[in-house]
């Protein structure tokens, strides 16, 4: 059997989406206060926003082989995001929020990402550090 070296997870999202769209893709709990609730995405609302986030990161240049600082903690915005890059070819570097502040900075120094993509407490760390900016 040859291998198909185009595979792409996010070539697969898009069967999916055809085949299944109407069904949960993603489930993950949440909490507001006591309050525990599921929050969810279908498959075709997850293809839909990964395609305009794709699109929007194109338009702001970020493509094929580019690095891109990922700082966003596991939940479907992680998922879209990582999926969105998948689709434009651009590679998602993870680093762990907990690993210090000086690892993180290393970390950045040694891969150079051109963009960075975390929530805002994770943007506060950028503004604090000239590696991470």
């Amino acid at each position: 059997m040859e291998k198909n070296k185009n595979f792409n997870v996010a070539h697969k999202l898009s069967l999916a989406a055809q085949r299944f769209s109407h069904k949960k893709a993603l489930v993950f709990p949440k909490r507001r206060g006591r309050h525990l609730f599921y929050e969810s995405i279908t498959f075709s609302e997850l293809e839909e926003k990964v395609n305009r986030l794709a699109c929007a990161l194109s338009n702001l240049t970020i493509g094929k082989d580019d690095l891109i600082l990922v700082m966003i903690p596991m939940s479907i915005e992680l998922y879209l995001v990582f999926s969105a890059l998948l689709k434009i070819g651009a590679v998602a570097v993870f680093i762990d929020p907990w690993a210090g502040r000086k690892q993180i900075e290393n970390c950045c120094e040694l891969t150079q990402p051109k963009a960075f993509i975390g929530t805002a407490k994770a943007h506060l760390l950028r503004l604090l550090s000239p590696s991470i900016r």
